[in-house]
């Protein structure tokens, strides 16, 4: 991949990314509202559940509790009399129909804990969502005098050219290709004139041939003396 695909892919990437976190204030806060109009609704939905449970326990409780309440006066009366078997099993029913009564008092007393619970988170989130209802008119205010002002500032040509804005615009430009160039590892020090190789790398050059030409004329002693060992030998 070539060093401007890698660019133009990085610009791509930023560009996207940016676009995904741009945020419309205005939309965001009627969302923020609406959302919260809904945790409302569905509160008051769910204390209205609570509530007719409540009712259905109650009701539940006070017929179980007449129902002990006769099998009671029953075995009593059975006993009275002599017959027991007949008292036993009314006093079994009362025990159940007293289970019963234990039973339905304890979920009649949690729907009505769950109700008032209800009530007061209803009544803060009511309260909370008044002021946030304000808060959005006077932030939306400020957000339209803020992009009103912003269209009055903006570059019209019709008013004159404006140098300065102009210069900072092609200043950050240029602050955002030296953070690519760094991430990319690129290297600014080009020649401008077309050529492929800095002074540096003029330098490294140079310096590898000086080297290459040191070995060869160490090879050149080498055989030097060879030869005149030979001749020696002679």
């Amino acid at each position: 991949m070539s060093v401007f695909d890698r660019i133009m892919n990085l610009t791509k990437a930023t560009a996207n990314e940016m676009l995904s976190k741009l945020e419309n204030p205005s939309l965001m806060m009627n969302q923020y509202i609406r959302n919260m109009e809904e945790e409302i609704d569905g509160m008051k939905s769910e204390l209205s559940r609570q509530q007719a449970a409540s009712r259905a326990y109650s009701q539940r409780l006070e017929e179980v509790s007449q129902l002990a309440q006769h099998n009671q006066a029953k075995a009593e009366q059975a006993l009275q009399e002599g017959r027991e078997a007949e008292a036993r099993v009314a006093l079994e029913h009362k025990l159940r129909y007293a289970d019963q009564e234990l039973e339905y008092s304890r979920l009649n007393e949690n729907a009505v804990h769950a109700a008032a619970e209800l009530e007061l988170r209803i009544a803060d989130a009511k309260e909370e969502l008044a002021r946030l209802v304000k808060k959005r008119d006077e932030l939306a205010e400020r957000i339209q005098k803020a992009e009103s002002a912003a269209e009055r500032t903006a570059p019209s040509f019709s008013h004159g050219f404006q140098p300065g804005r102009a210069s900072r615009g092609f200043e950050r430009i240029e602050e955002k290709v030296l953070q690519w160039e760094a991430q990319l590892g690129l290297n600014r020090d080009y020649n401008p004139s077309g050529s492929s190789y800095s002074s540096s790398s003029s330098a490294s050059s140079s310096h590898a041939s000086s080297s290459a030409n040191s070995g060869r004329s160490s090879v050149i002693d080498e055989q030097l003396a060879a030869i005149r060992r030979k001749m020696k030998g002679e």
